[in-house]
Parts: C-alpha cells; structure tokens; sequence
C-alpha cells in the first residue's frame, strides 16, 4: 500500500469520506505539471524560477519573489499570464474532478483545473475565486469553490503573490479566504498534494494543524509526495498528516482504485428524499431544496443506552423512534390538527403557530408531532436550512408536489419573510405549514404574517403526571440524580413540578439541586479553556440557533480539547447541532443561557473578551454578499452587534469598549455604525441636559447618518429617523429641520421595505408618533406630507389590522389630523 503507517480503521475512514466529498483539496504546482499551455506542459515551481531567472539575467538560486520582482510590466504578461493561460488539462486534474471535493485551494495561477471542470465527466460545478474576493458560503455539492492562493491568470490585473513581503502582508491584512483556510485547515479532513512544502504561506497555515485538532468523525488528512524524507516525515507527524508515498496523478488513480463506482452529489442524498421530487426537477435544484428541508422519516432505527437528548440536547429521529419524550398533549394536538386541516373539505388555516418560552420543551414537541404525522403515512418536511431559504425555487418545487405535505420550521422568526413569501406565491392547496418559535419574538412574527389566517399553540406548562412520567424515564435508563427520588416521586415531583421541562431534567439529573447550584458545579470542574470554549458556543447559540462552526471554535481558543468537550460525560459538554454536523451548540441551551446570564452579573471583563473572540473569528465570512444571503455568520453577527438586545444587555459598561475594538474589522458594515448610534443615544437619554449628553446625541446622528451612507437600506434608515425624532425635541436643534430630514428617512425606509415585499412596522410608528409630536409642539407640516401620512395611515391599518400597538397610534395620528381640518 503506498500509505505509510495507516491503519484499516483509518483507511476505511478516508474512502467513507472520500465518497462523501468530505475532503478539501490544497493543491501545488506539481498537480499541474502533466496540464499544457499548447505549447508545452507547465513547469514546476523551480523550472519556472530558473526560466525568469535566465530572463533577467539573474542567479538561479535566488527565490522566486525576489527574481519575479524585477519583471516589467510587459514581462509578467508573457513570461507570467500567457505561459499559464488557456491550458489543457492533463490527467490528474482529469481525474481529480470525477471526485466530489468540498473546496480546493490552490498555490497555482493557472486555469487548467478550472478547464478540467468544463468536461462533461467533472462530478461538479467550479466556482472560482481570486485571494482577494469575498469570502461565499458553500451551499451544496453540487459546487466545488477554487480559490486561487497567489493569483489568477484569469484575473491578473489583480496582481501575482510571488514574494514573501507579499505573503506576510496578505496574512496579516485579515484576508477572507486566508483566514477561513487557517481555520479550515485546523480541523477538516485535507489532501495536500503537488506542494514542495516550501510555500512561507504554507507554514503558516500548518502551524495551526495538529494531531490532537483534527475531527475524529472525518477522514484522515492526507500528505502527497513522491521522494519523502525524515523531514518530509516530521512534518506530517507534527501536523497530523498521513504520507501518500507517490505523484499526485498516481494519489487520484489510487482513489480511483478504492472507490472506482463514486455517486454524483444528488446521488448521495437518500433514496427516499429522491423520491420526494416531482418529475421535471433538474438536480441543482432538487439539491438545493434538499438542503434546506429534511424528509422526516416514518421510522427510525432505536437507540440503545442513553442519548444527548436526556442531557438537554433536541431529540433526533432515533430518540423519538425510541420513545425517549415523554407524552405531551400538545404534540398529538397538532398532529391531530395537522391532519384535520388536510382534508379537501376543511377551510381552517393552513398555518399553525406554536409560541412558547425558551426550555419548555418546544423544539421536543413539534418534532414529536412531525415524526407522528409521518408515521401516519404524510409526507413531511422539517426546515433545516442555517442560511436563507429562497423562497420563489423552494415554492415553485413545493407546488409540483401531488400529495398533502407539512412543512415544520422551528425557529421560524429567523425565516419568517421567507416563508411568507413561499406562501403568497404557492397554488397548493393541501399544505400546512406549522411554525415554532419563543414568545419574545412573536409580535415580529404576527407583523410579518399580518394578513394572513393561523392558530396559535401556547401552553407547555408541566403538569405533575408529565414529572411523573419524566421521573420515571430517568429511573428506567438508570440515570436519576437522587435515589431517594424513586421512593418519595411525590416530593420530588413537587420540588420541579413549576420549572420549564428543560431545568426540570437538568435538576433531575443533578440530584435535583437549584439551578445555578448545578451551573457552579459544572463551572468549578471546568478548565480556563474549556469555559471559554463553552461560553463561545454559548453565546453563538444566543445569538444564533445553529451555534459555531466546528472550525471556527477550533480557531477561537488556540488550546486542545474541543473533541473531548463533544462528549456527555463533559463538565460543559457540546453537541452536533445540524445533520452534516459542521456547527456546534451546548448539550444544554437553557444551562447555556443561564451560565452566559451569570457571567454577565459576575465577571463582564471576561464576557467582553468572550465577544471579542466570537467577533473577530466570523469576521472573514461575514461581508455585503452573505449579509444578503442570510448566512449563518451573517445572521449570527447581526444579532452580537445588536445593542438593545444583546450587547447593552449583556456587557453594559463594556458595550463601548467593545465597539471600539470591533471598528478596524467591522467598519465596513452599515449595521455597525448603526449599533454604535443607538449607544450614543442611549447615552444622551441617560444625560440630556449636561454637555456630554448632548455631544453622545451629536454623535449618534452622525454615525447613523454614516451608516446610511454606507448602505441605503431600511434598518439604518430608521434608525437615523428615531434619531433625529430624539433631536426635534432636544435644545440646540431646529425642529423643523430636524422632523423634516426623520419624515423623508422614515418614508424612504417604507419605500424601500415595499419595493423588496417587506412589512417592517417600526418606520410607521416611528413616523406617526413623530409627526403627532411635532403637530402638537407647533410644527406645521404641507398639505402633501398630511396626505402622504394620512395615505401611509390607511396602509398600516390594512397590513396589521390584528396589531393593537399601530392600530392605537393610527387612531391618534387621525385624531390629531381630524381635528386640525375641523
């Protein structure tokens, strides 16, 4: 076998994940060498250093960056771009591409890969990206991203990284795709061939490579080379590389020879997903719909022994399969309700609304329900997408579906004009969409479903019969905290009968002790790291419901553990959040958000740094491109950076010092300057009448004015007009000025939010509270803007007639215009 040292375990990991397309590729100039230019096949790395070198008459032995600097203009056109244009690709990248990859790196500036990828035999799409583009989000397999490390013959006005000066500034500048490689390559499964590792760039991004952090649950990592040395052999020891003695042509015909039959990227979605998709659906699609929705299934395999779900994590297929919730009302209610509602005959709503309190068992019950209802033989989909969901293609495919379907999406606000929009634009008739998500966040969602006819399911109180059930669970598994609680139940039931199901099973498990009883001992047997680690993924979580990806929290604390801290028996244990399992939450999300509360009364110093942390690890994945994607990272830092919600909330005297470090990488970002204006505002609301208020004030329009310019969009738009409604009462400032700029914000604002089929409430009670005030302290408004309000008026009343809030002040703007005509 040309492995050296590899165990059968070990291999049969790689083809498992080779077949899967777990792999990532890093690839150098020898994976090019067999490809041509038409004239002759690319040279090596130090072939092409003595051709230049020859050229300008310089010593062979010099490096490359140093020879390469001294070319004219002219002279990297035709000696640099045109020597690697227009390839033929030769047989490993011929070879290569009949793989499924899940991204490619590559030190090369030529364009055979991508020429390889133009053949009909390549097993995906390539997307290709220069080192200075924006970092995107992959989305399914069907896509392989080709990022080119040092440059693109295809793109060479943006220039060549050739010298070590070069290298440095790149790495150093906090580049997108470098950064996400340095965190990638930490923890994911890489086969790193064609490289005479002599790459400075290289080192660095192997420096943050061990044996101890890479997933146990992937792959090996994987070492090409053809004339191996002790060093070459060091090098994958202290890296936790296995050495493929051989070329990278004769490492592709390797996996060819162990996996010869390899499937498609739709091939290996599961039959039965497959036969989800109507007749006339192209595989992109389908691929991209069946990434975002999860078939559930009619059975599931059961479990044996104990499951993360008794520890607080949400139950999956199998633990439902094998009966470990207990029986609650609500879930047979809506399955029950589900069906009713799918009758030809029945004209009830096709939505429900399940609103309940964080830990009440929310998440339990709705998939309870959705696996029951698929038990009785109904298609049923769960939304499992982290990114956002498009809502034309998801419901153009949902309407080619003949049988009644549901659609179950838990965490719903994070989707809520998505599905929206899937509804207004669906001809199915026999779908019923069933949506969950926490209390505080409903008056978002009966704004956004304005208009539309629902249920609303509410009560997941615990009844005694529901701790004695749940009592009982623990005692059969054999994992009750307090023996003396299968003799006394009755007692025991009365000490957790008035918690949420979530602490309830924690406090049984922990000997039924207090809640922040059990958090101090979880605490005091933790390490430094493994707090920090847990406090990162917690608040990720809080902000986010898929958490952290796993290689981002690998990169957030340079220190070991992160595989041991995946486990149960953990003190501050982590789970797989999602089904590819590439994002990490804590086992517990109420334990989480109650040691994150904690902190926050104790020690809000360390949470700053824990912020800090978070901030900075994303800031390579968030940019203008996912912002409007809704990627993950993108949804996650528009919730760290929320002021009203988050940061003041949680980091109080620190919330300006953590903007303020967060300014040289965020600054870009409009929803930035835009958190940093309501700072400012709140700090003149605290002090208005001393000069230090009145400069926050000052500041606060101004960054929100900033924010405007850096992104036209509807949040900073209104926030700029609640700030200058702030102003139009303050000394020093001309209402009139100041009413007549929030008028023309906050209308530019509703504008913009109708054009993209959006219904944000704030800018219309923002403007009609507003304009009240300034009627009433004197300001006289035109006969257009009285219309353009009283029109604006009528709108809002349509929109949220269900809406107590803009209902009330609809009446008092017309109360206020109808007396001023009389």
């Amino acid at each position: 076998m040309p492995f050296e040292n590899i165990s059968e375990e070990q291999h049969a990991s790689f083809v498992s994940s080779l077949r899967a397309g777990q792999y990532n590729l890093l690839l150098g100039a020898g994976a090019s060498m067999d490809s041509s230019n038409g004239r002759e096949n690319l040279p090596s790395g130090t072939a092409f250093r003595s051709d230049l070198a020859t050229l300008k008459k310089a010593n062979s032995n010099q490096p490359l960056q140093k020879i390469f600097s001294l070319l004219t203009k002219s002279e990297v056109q035709t000696h640099v771009t045109e020597r690697f244009s227009s390839c033929t690709p030769g047989p490993t990248y011929r070879l290569l591409s009949s793989f499924i990859w899940k991204r490619a790196f590559t030190f090369n500036i030529d364009d055979a890969m991508e020429a390889a990828y133009r053949d009909a035999g390549a097993k995906q799409t390539i997307l290709s990206y220069n080192f200075d583009d924006e970092y995107e989000d992959d989305r399914t397999l069907d896509e392989l991203p080709l990022i080119h490390l040092h440059g693109d013959v295809t793109r060479p006005v943006r220039g060549y990284v050739f010298s070590r000066e070069q290298y440095i500034r790149i790495i150093t500048m906090i580049n997108p795709w470098m950064t996400v490689l340095a965190q990638f390559i930490r923890s994911e499964p890489f086969v790193v061939a064609g490289s005479a590792m002599d790459e400075v760039d290289l080192d660095f991004y192997l420096a943050h490579r061990t044996p101890t952090t890479a997933r146990d649950d992937r792959g090996p990592s994987i070492r090409v080379e053809p004339f191996p040395d002790e060093i070459t052999r060091n090098d994958c020891q202290q890296h936790g590389l296995l050495l493929f003695v051989g070329t990278a042509l004769e490492f592709f015909q390797y996996c060819d020879s162990v996996l010869p039959n390899r499937p498609t990227p739709y091939e290996l979605i599961p039959e039965e997903s497959q036969k989800l998709i109507p007749p006339g659906v192209g595989e992109i699609q389908a691929l991209a719909f069946l990434s975002d929705f999860e078939l559930v299934p009619s059975s599931a395999t059961e479990l044996k022994g104990a499951s993360p779900f008794f520890y607080g994590h949400p139950p999956s297929w199998r633990d439902l399969a094998s009966k470990f919730d207990i029986p609650r009302p609500m879930a047979a209610a809506i399955a029950t309700d589900v069906e009713r509602r799918l009758k030809p005959e029945s004209n009830a709503p096709k939505v429900l609304v399940v609103r309940e309190e964080t830990g009440t068992g929310k998440t339990t019950v709705v998939r309870r329900a959705a696996f029951e209802l698929a038990q009785r033989g109904f298609r049923v989909l769960n939304c499992s997408a982290l990114s956002r969901v498009e809502p034309k293609p998801t419901a153009a495919i949902i309407d080619l579906i003949d049988d009644p379907l549901v659609i179950f999406v838990d965490n719903f606000a994070d989707q809520a004009y998505v599905f929206r929009d899937v509804i207004d634009s669906l001809e199915k008739k026999d779908v019923v969409f069933v949506f969950a998500d926490r209390g505080y966040r409903f008056r978002y969602i009966t704004r956004v479903l304005a208009g539309l006819q629902y249920s609303v399911y509410d009560d997941l109180s615990l009844r005694e019969v529901d701790c004695d059930r749940l009592i009982s669970s623990y005692v059969g598994h054999g994992m009750l905290g307090n023996s003396q609680a299968r003799k006394n139940k009755k007692e025991f039931i009365k000490r957790v009968v008035q918690d949420p199901i979530a602490v309830a099973c924690s406090r049984i498990l922990n000997d039924f002790k207090p809640l922040d009883r059990i958090v101090d001992d979880l605490l005091r047997d933790a390490s430094r790291a493994d707090k920090e680690r847990y406090y990162i993924a917690a608040l990720a979580q809080f902000c986010f419901r898929g958490g952290i990806r796993y290689e981002v929290l690998s990169s957030a604390i340079g220190r070991e553990g992160l595989k041991e801290q995946i486990h149960k028996d953990h003190p501050l244990p982590l789970a797989h959040f999602d089904r590819s399992t590439n994002f990490l939450v804590p086992q517990n999300s109420t334990l989480a958000e109650r040691m994150l509360n904690r902190l926050a009364e104790s020690d809000r110093s360390f949470l700053l740094e824990i912020f800090v942390a978070l901030a900075t690890q994303i800031a390579a994945r968030v940019n203008r491109s996912t912002v409007k994607k809704r990627t993950p990272e993108a949804r996650l830092a528009s919730r760290l950076f929320d002021f009203d919600s988050v940061v003041d909330d949680l980091l109080k005297e620190h919330t300006a010092d953590f903007y303020s470090r967060m300014q040289p990488v965020w600054q870009w970002n409009s929803r930035y300057w835009e958190q940093v204006a309501l700072m400012h505002l709140k700090q003149y609301q605290l002090d208005p009448n001393k000069p230090g208020g009145q400069e926050a004030l000052r500041q606060a329009a101004q960054h929100a004015r900033h924010a405007v310019s850096v992104e036209e969009h509807p949040l900073p738009l209104t926030t700029l007009g609640k700030i200058l409604l702030v102003q139009m009462h303050a000394k020093g400032y001309s209402a009139a000025a100041a009413y007549e700029e929030a008028y023309e914000r906050l209308t530019d604002a509703i504008i913009l939010e109708s054009k993209w089929h959006r219904k944000a409430v704030q800018p219309y009670v923002l403007l009609f509270r507003g304009t009240v005030d300034y009627s009433r302290g004197g300001g006289r408004l035109s006969a257009k803007q009285i219309e353009k309000v009283m029109s604006l008026l009528e709108n809002a009343r349509t929109i949220w007639s269900r809406d107590s809030e803009i209902q009330d002040v609809c009446a008092l703007v017309e109360t206020e215009f109808g007396a001023a005509r009389g």
